[in-house]
């Protein structure tokens, strides 16, 4: 009798496990995740969801076989509103306080990051947080830095509603600090190639451990995760995510028109010692008659006529392109600059930066990419007024200075180049190039230098890549 009762036991738990699996694999998840919050969490408008914490989750859910559905949110605010009213089971990534494991429950550490003050690169007096005193630092509503900062006396709290406004006025000079989690103020650097206009400290002042959470209902999911987490991290799989995501950098790679400039100078130099030993070979014979020595004489001064010639346009024009380089036009710029304070008039400093350029080079080639380069300056040149300074600063950026034109006519003329640019095509043998280019204005008022309005009117070009690109944005 009691072994009939065992075995009636056994086989009731054997088919409830079949029927909770059973239900288990069935059940879609709602899975929250956020909008714009690289390189974490992104969405595109084709509702793709992409990052390092999408990449990580979907390895792990692929490993476990469960179903899912994401729920794009666009703030913080958003996810606890949603998990309150039951409509999400899961968080791929979010950071672990003891206030939130009320709510959730956390699967074992998938990553760590770090609460960092930045500031301007120049700004070389600000060393540590305790310089910061009587000075305003940027925070971002609901975000941790809010609360660390508020903690330290005498500095100025201000406060925005997104990161990209905290960024944006930090870069400005409306504050003098910004505060907020290392890896996203990183990305943003590099996608946007500030790395030289803003650093951190070295000091940090707090340290996030971050887990996928999930709710907590949900016990036996949670060991199912933590059970794949660890099997990613054995096979590598968690490495090459990271790596995708947080890894360093390419190393250094030369463009196709450095290249070039760098062998010409190369070989300026060896001709020269060519020169100097072929000289010195037969300079006993120049120096039997005067009239060998004259002739000696004349020659050498002709060759150094024609070299210094070749050299001074090496120093000032861009090879590829044949306008003015990025060393000649910071010379222009600081006599454009004098002038516009003496006189009071009028000066515009324009930056003008090529529409996802590095894609052309991929896809159709360097030698494509080069005449792209070409056609552009010359539609841009065909707008300028002699007066005009024309460069090229480096890769597919370009500069351009206006005297004795107000900001509104300035914006004119670029919107007349932007939509000349925009219905231009580039044939190249069988394929035909469509391009575009984003512009940043500013009108010299009070600042001190060129870098100061140069800097200016990148900000205004970074907007224009921020707002969609193919854009001409003035510097407000």
């Amino acid at each position: 009798m009691n072994n009939l009762i065992t075995i009636i036991i056994f086989i009731s738990i054997i088919f409830i496990n079949n029927v909770v699996a059973s239900i288990d694999k069935e059940k879609v998840y709602n899975v929250a995740v956020f909008k714009n919050w690289m390189p974490y969490y992104s969405v595109d408008s084709n509702g793709k969801a992409s990052g390092f914490s999408v990449d990580l989750f979907e390895a792990v859910a692929k490993d476990i076989d469960i179903q899912y559905k994401y729920k794009v949110i666009d703030e913080w605010s958003d996810f606890w509103d949603l998990l309150q009213k039951g409509e999400v089971d899961i968080i791929p990534d979010i950071g672990i306080s003891d206030k939130r494991k009320t709510s959730l429950l956390f699967s074992q550490s998938t990553n760590t990051f770090e609460i960092k003050i930045y500031k301007r690169i120049h700004s070389k007096h600000l060393k540590s947080l305790k310089d910061f005193k009587n000075l305003k630092i940027a925070v971002v509503g609901k975000n941790i830095g809010v609360t660390l900062i508020k903690r330290i006396p005498d500095i100025i709290v201000v406060e925005y509603k997104n990161r990209f406004d905290a960024f944006y006025a930090l870069l400005a000079g409306e504050v003098d600090g910004l505060c907020y989690p290392q890896p996203l103020i990183e990305y943003s650097l590099k996608k946007l190639k500030l790395e030289d206009k803003v650093e951190s400290l070295d000091e940090n002042i707090y340290e996030i451990k971050r887990a996928v959470g999930v709710v907590s209902s949900n016990s036996v999911l949670l060991e199912k995760i933590n059970s794949s987490f660890t099997k990613l991290q054995k096979n590598g799989t968690y490495d090459l995510i990271y790596q995708k995501w947080f890894g360093k950098e390419k190393s250094i790679e030369f463009s196709y028109e450095q290249i070039i400039y760098t062998s010409i100078i190369i070989i300026l130099i060896m001709a020269g010692f060519l020169s100097l030993i072929i000289f010195y070979s037969i300079r006993k014979k120049w120096l039997m008659t005067e009239n060998g020595l004259k002739q000696e004489l004349d020659i050498r001064t002709k060759d150094l006529l024609d070299a210094n010639k070749k050299l001074e346009e090496l120093a000032t024009i861009d090879v590829l392109t044949g306008i003015y380089n990025r060393r000649y036009f910071f010379d222009m710029a600081k006599q454009y600059l004098e002038i516009a304070k003496r006189n009071e008039s009028k000066l515009c400093v324009i930056s003008f930066d090529l529409d996802k350029f590095k894609n052309i080079n991929d896809t159709y080639g360097h030698q494509s990419g080069d005449k792209v380069l070409i056609e552009f300056t010359n539609i841009v040149n065909a707008f300028m007024r002699k007066s005009d300074v024309f460069a090229r600063i480096g890769g597919e950026e370009f500069a351009m200075l206006i005297q004795n034109t107000n900001i509104e006519n300035t914006v004119i003329v670029c919107e007349k180049i932007r939509k000349k640019i925009e219905k231009s095509i580039i044939k190249d043998k069988e394929k035909i190039i469509n391009f575009s280019v984003s512009i940043g204005i500013v009108e010299f008022t009070i600042e001190n230098d060129i870098d100061e309005l140069l800097e200016k009117a990148d900000i205004a070009l970074y907007k224009a890549k921020e707002n969609g690109r193919n854009q001409v944005i003035e510097y407000k």
